[in-house]
Parts: C-alpha cells; structure tokens; sequence
C-alpha cells in the first residue's frame, strides 16, 4: 500500500463524508491511528459501531486517493 499523507486523507474523508461523526472516527483511525477501542471511548460509542462506520466508509475514501 503506498503510504499517503494526512492531508490528503483529511481532504478526502471531507469530500466523500457527509457526517461529522463519521468524519470524526474515519480521521481518529486513519490520521490518528487510534484502536477502534480507543475510538469509542472517544465518541461514546461502542467498538462494534465504529467499526461498522469504518467499514462503511473505507471503500469510498481508499477508492477516492489520488
């Protein structure tokens, strides 16, 4: 996988997210690198609901990097 920078993961989770909570976890996990545990905590959600956000979301950002 070529490593990408912040700034253009950030761009594009912008572009392709329209929630501002999902836009939270999607940057916490793939900016910050924190565990879907960590996230959780963060957000007061539950580990399996971030993943689920994850998840949902990982095609449209990945497919979308320049």
């Amino acid at each position: 996988m070529k490593p990408y920078l912040n700034s253009e993961i950030i761009k594009v989770i912008d572009e392709v997210v329209h929630s501002a909570r999902d836009r939270k976890v999607l940057r916490l996990r793939y900016v910050d690198g924190l565990t879907y545990e960590q996230i959780a905590e963060a957000c007061e959600l539950s580990p399996r609901y971030v993943a689920k956000i994850i998840h949902k979301h990982e095609m449209a950002v990945f497919n979308n990097l320049p």
